[in-house]
């Protein structure tokens, strides 16, 4: 028990202790594949009944020309939470920087990634955020599994590698 509460309060302080990217940043620095860590996986099974298994995984390819492919979540409600697989729906993304910091997330002048999922077969669009949080000289991604104006459980995804050239 101790462990958890240690674990759910280092990844609390992590997204909340103003850490969040304000430097320049660039496609490069952000191109590759994102893991969501097993530490934040187990966190947000523990803290939200609607991830059924820490198993489910997470995983966020990021392409340097705003390509991408999600396997990951998505918070369509505070109770729906849809997990997409494979590569069916094609993504872009970009680096977003926060204007005023009123009512938002983070504080005015953060970078974020603004991504947009495109479903070829009906010219709908879904858009999200992830955050850009740094840590240890690095930048990680941040997600919140739940409605994130009232949740604590996030999401964190680690660079696992960088994309190889083709």
């Amino acid at each position: 028990m101790k462990k958890k509460l240690i674990l759910g309060i280092a990844i609390a302080c992590l997204v909340s202790c103003d850490n969040h990217v304000r430097r320049q940043i660039t496609p490069t620095e952000l191109e590759g594949v994102w893991i969501a860590t097993a530490a934040s996986l187990r966190e947000a099974a523990a803290a939200d009944g609607l991830f059924k298994s820490p198993s489910e995984g997470g995983r966020v390819t990021l392409r340097r020309n705003g390509e991408c492919v999600y396997e990951s979540f998505l918070l369509l409600a505070p109770s729906k939470i849809v997990w997409l697989h494979g590569t069916d729906t094609p993504c872009r993304w970009e680096i977003a920087v926060e204007k005023d910091g009123l009512d938002a997330p983070r504080p005015s002048g953060s970078r974020y990634l603004f991504v947009t999922l495109e479903y070829p077969n009906s010219k709908a669009r879904f858009g999200f955020e992830l955050e850009l949080l740094e840590k240890d000289r690095g930048v990680i991604l941040g997600q919140p599994t739940i409605d994130p104006d009232h949740g604590k459980s996030w999401l964190l995804y680690e660079r696992n590698a960088p994309l190889r050239a083709s």
